[in-house]
């Protein structure tokens, strides 16, 4: 996936709308009356607002990784030193973890995390 297809669907995600780009890896959002260009993994106000939108939590690890999560999403984890350092590290995490928000109708997501708790608890029950 290129760079400019994952801010594309990060946008989308977060329901922002690119409104035009103007540099290959800089678009422009609109945010009620306001346009402003937006790339949340070169900008940390940009990731910021991307996590506070989407209802983020964002855990930062011991310094060696960060993961951030969605609801209902899937997690995504970077580490640091393989995707930058810490801070490129939690930038790319969140617009990671924005790909993984879960489509489709909200009613269903309670299964699908009812399913996932049923991993666990199995999980849980070998160990025991």
């Amino acid at each position: 996936m290129t760079e400019r297809e994952l801010l594309t669907r990060a946008a989308e995600a977060a329901g922002l709308q690119i409104e035009y780009w103007a540099q290959e890896d800089y678009p422009v959002v609109c945010v009620g009356e306001n346009k402003h260009g937006w790339n949340p993994l070169k900008f940390n106000s940009d990731a910021l607002a991307l996590a506070v939108r989407m209802e983020m939590d964002v855990f930062v690890r011991a310094g060696r990784w960060t993961e951030a999560v969605a609801p209902m999403g899937e997690p995504y984890k970077a580490m640091h030193g393989v995707h930058g350092d810490a801070e490129t590290a939690t930038r790319f995490a969140i617009t990671m973890a924005a790909l993984g928000k879960p489509s489709g109708n909200p009613a269903d997501w309670s299964g699908r995390m009812r399913s996932k708790l049923d991993k666990l608890r199995e999980y849980d029950d070998e160990e025991l």
